[in-house]
């Protein structure tokens, strides 16, 4: 393709020549035949040997430009022109028309046509000189002087141009290697930074769609561990609830058990009475009197003790509630840490103990309703057993002939009764016990509950980092994709 444009460029370019030398040529010649000089047929012929085959060029260059039998069309009729003015001229100057003809082709860099060209101007001057000598009669020394100078030149001009035509195809003919060698180069290095564009734009694409990918987990993650720090701060917050409310039920029991001791230590006295009141029954009236104070003293206290056992009721239920609403704070936490994956497994053994602690606090709340709900009814029929004791300390001086069976069973009663209250006081002791235990677990649950707060919030601050960088490098993998781009260019 190229090679054909630059043979079409040089066509045009000698065309031009051949019109600008064909139309001084006749020109001149007009001028001799205007001053008497030519006639008008030699300027016919003339006409004819230049025109004639610069007609066919033209018409073989608007066929195709670049076409190869241009130059050789016009050489040949270049060369019957000058054929045709060296043996008609009769001025010896008219040789130099073959520097302009030769020096027209030498744009071809046809070493060929230029030896050809130049063999053949010289064996027609040789012919010009010989006819001149040997047929005009031309021996003058002058004329042989101009003769040898004319084949000198044109000797020497030949040689000059051929060779200098010689060198100018081999060092074009390096320059092109060199320049086709070079080009060679430069495509396989365009080849090679094409692939690596290439590969710059897949990766760079892989990088962009887990950059993506992590910018759009670090959302989640964000996400969930913000969900998780809140329901942290409000199982905390439940945390301190409950552990305040259990300091309350321990004052509560503590309060219980001390009253249970008191009333285990007026049972003793009461069992003592009687027994003395069974040995002693002539100082029954003398004691009626102070049996009946401490039956009214007993039955007050066993009011109080129906009270606080309601008050207790109450608080287990409150236990009780707590305990639900702990057990679903822990498995909504659970959730989240579950959605959380490996950075919420910690907080998801944290929510499991919460769980399980919120189990046995409702367990516990349950046996202390049960063990209110038994003291209850104890306490009920002690309180009936304290009415008919008053009863029959009030109908003592008309019953004394029955006060020993009253009072064996009122003894039998007591005895019960003192058992009953050593097992109260026996479990409001472990009911102690498991809420202190239920206390120390709190406060672990609080010291865990902070310790997750803060790691959820460290969690939090490096997802946020996470989140920073991940916007950092897609902005970073935006440029590579835009500088792989540019490189289609070349593709």
């Amino acid at each position: 393709m190229q090679q054909n444009s630059n043979i079409s460029r040089t066509n045009r370019v000698v065309l031009l020549i051949n019109l600008l030398l064909n139309f001084i040529t006749f020109t001149g010649y007009l001028l001799e035949v205007i001053r008497g000089e030519r006639s008008i047929t030699y300027l016919i012929i003339f006409s004819v040997i230049i025109f004639v085959p610069f007609i066919i060029a033209l018409v073989t260059y608007r066929r195709n430009p670049a076409s190869s039998s241009f130059k050789y069309i016009t050489l040949i009729g270049y060369l019957f022109f000058y054929l045709f003015v060296s043996f008609t001229s009769i001025h010896t100057i008219t040789f130099t028309y073959f520097f302009c003809i030769i020096l027209m082709y030498y744009l071809y860099l046809d070493f060929k046509l230029l030896l050809v060209s130049c063999i053949t101007a010289v064996i027609i001057n040789i012919a010009r000189i010989g006819y001149s000598l040997f047929v005009l009669g031309a021996n003058t020394r002058s004329d042989i002087t101009q003769y040898m100078i004319q084949i000198g030149t044109l000797i020497v001009f030949s040689l000059s141009i051929t060779l200098s035509a010689k060198l100018s195809i081999v060092f074009t003919k390096e320059n092109i290697d060199s320049i086709l060698k070079e080009q060679k180069k430069q495509a396989e290095i365009l080849d090679d930074v094409l692939k690596i564009a290439a590969s710059i734009e897949k990766n760079a694409q892989d990088v962009y769609d887990i950059v993506e990918k992590s910018a759009a987990g670090s959302d989640v993650i964000t996400n969930a561990v913000s969900e998780i720090s809140t329901g942290v701060s409000q199982t905390a917050e439940s945390i301190q609830n409950q552990t305040h409310m259990a300091k309350n039920i321990h004052k509560l029991i503590v309060d219980t058990s001390d009253l249970s001791d008191h009333m285990e230590s007026l049972s003793n006295e009461t069992v003592k009475a009687l027994t003395e009141g069974i040995s002693h029954v002539h100082e029954l009236s003398e004691k009626a009197l102070v049996a009946n104070e401490k039956n009214q003293y007993a039955y007050r206290k066993m009011q109080e003790l129906t009270e606080k056992a309601s008050e207790i009721q109450s608080i287990t239920e409150i236990i009780t509630g707590i305990s639900e609403q702990t057990n679903m704070l822990s498995l909504n936490a659970s959730i989240e840490a579950a959605r959380a994956g490996e950075n919420g497994r910690g907080f998801a053994v944290v929510a499991d103990e919460i769980r399980k602690l919120a189990i046995q606090s409702k367990d516990s709340a349950n046996s202390i309703a049960e063990i209110l709900e038994s003291l209850g009814r104890k306490a009920n029929r002690t309180q009936e057993s304290v009415v008919s004791l008053k009863e029959i300390n009030d109908q003592q001086t008309e019953l004394i002939s029955n006060t020993k069976k009253v009072f064996d069973n009122i003894s039998v009663k007591m005895d019960e009764f003192s058992k009953d209250v050593q097992l109260v006081t026996q479990r409001l002791d472990e009911i102690v016990a498991s809420n202190n235990k239920v206390i120390d677990s709190i406060n672990e649950i609080s010291a865990l509950s902070e310790e997750s707060s803060a790691n959820a919030q460290e969690a939090n601050s490096m997802a946020s980092i996470n989140k920073e960088n991940a916007d950092k490098a897609r902005v970073i993998v935006n440029e590579l994709i835009e500088t792989s781009n540019n490189f289609k260019k070349y593709l």
